[in-house]
């Protein structure tokens, strides 16, 4: 049974319908973000769960919600069906939820025949993180490979996969053999929602990692026009809301794996920071992160002189969103800005209790005035 931290950030995860399985994943991807994690102090990771936390964390889950089953905010290096009792905490959660949609994330590469005929009589549904089906690529990226697995469970579990994510590796060749891939396997698999991204790398990540990244950036574009005409769900990881296509607009689960979506948002969110400057704050600057700061001042352009980028320089690389900034970036950025009486920025920086993802808290008064935007 889980003891300690460990225990309250495994409830933690409950509460946000998250059921950790835990264990250490034994695929030692190069671009896993746990090496980062680590570097910088945060445990990724727990001991397997036995029933005895799973009935403890029972109470805390809300069925009228999907449950996702494996990984959760907290740990992250936990591959699901890698856990021994799997099957017997999958019975456990099932006979408490039986109508409740369980999600799971995995690489599919280790789900076994006994796994299949559990989960083709559940209420599941799967996302699949097949990364490449090019077998020289998957040598490179990743170690204890099972890939000729991964294709038979593409296909026998078709049914049950809701998503399926993808890596664009810098060679528009590779990405059309992998969607030719999927459909030679299973042409029902082209119909799924199918998540294109970039790998990313942060200042810790192996050399090779960040070759792979730049070099994939030269024709991200062009992957995006093609992957957009030949997908039926296409999702995108935004890296950042300015440098972007124009990609269609397609009804989807997670709004904000769509660029039309996810500018929306977030000039949903500025303008409420807007008003803050108009109406309240003369003296005010507005604090952005990498991923959003091109848009804005090209979006809002009379708002430029008080527009501040922050640099992740906590991990460094290509870690650009908001929500991986941490309260030291966020005074990196003031120390240099030191004018203004007021500072704005979102609050997903700060969205653990007001702990930034590495758990310092936030300073929203002296000697700071940070205003926190939801």
């Amino acid at each position: 049974m889980l003891q300690g931290e460990d225990a309250y950030k495994f409830i933690n995860d409950a509460k946000n319908n998250c059921i950790v399985l835990g264990g250490k994943c034994n695929k030692s991807c190069i671009f896993c973000s746990c090496l980062t994690q680590s570097k910088v102090g945060l445990k990724n990771w727990t001991d397997p769960i036995d029933k005895t936390d799973l009935q403890y964390a029972i109470d805390f889950i809300d069925n009228s919600m999907p449950i996702y089953f494996g990984e959760g905010v907290s740990f992250l290096s936990c591959e699901p069906f890698l856990h021994p009792k799997f099957l017997e905490l999958f019975e456990e959660i099932n006979n408490h939820f039986p109508q409740t949609v369980k999600r799971i994330t995995t690489i599919g590469t280790d789900i076994t025949r006994a796994h299949i005929d559990v989960l083709l009589k559940q209420n599941v549904e799967i996302f699949v993180s097949v990364n490449t089906l090019d077998k020289q690529w998957r040598s490179k990226l990743m170690k204890n490979d099972n890939y000729n697995n991964l294709i038979y469970i593409l296909d026998v579990l078709e049914e049950k996969i809701k998503q399926i994510n993808l890596f664009y590796l810098g060679d528009l060749d590779v990405l059309k053999k992998d969607l030719d891939r999927l459909y030679n396997i299973n042409n029902n698999l082209l119909q799924k929602q199918i998540l294109l991204r970039l790998i990313e790398y942060s200042k810790y990540s192996p050399s090779m990692v960040k070759k792979i990244h730049i070099n994939s950036k030269k024709s991200w574009h062009a992957a995006i026009e093609y992957f957009d005409k030949n997908v039926s769900y296409p999702l995108y990881w935004i890296r950042e809301l300015y440098n972007f296509p124009q990609t269609k607009m397609t009804k989807v689960s997670y709004g904000k794996f769509n660029i039309h979506t996810a500018r929306n948002d977030f000039n949903i969110r500025i303008k409420k920071a807007l008003s803050f400057v108009e109406d309240n704050l003369l003296d005010s600057a507005i604090l952005l992160a990498e991923s959003s700061y091109e848009y804005f001042i090209n979006k809002y352009p009379e708002y430029k002189d008080i527009a501040i980028k922050v640099e992740n320089k906590t991990f460094g690389g290509s870690y650009i969103a908001t929500p991986l900034l941490t309260k030291n970036d966020i005074l990196n950025a003031i120390i240099t800005h030191k004018k203004y009486e007021y500072y704005i920025a979102s609050s997903d920086i700060f969205s653990y209790n007001l702990r930034d993802l590495t758990r310092n808290k936030a300073i929203v008064d002296y000697p700071i005035n940070l205003i926190l935007v939801e």
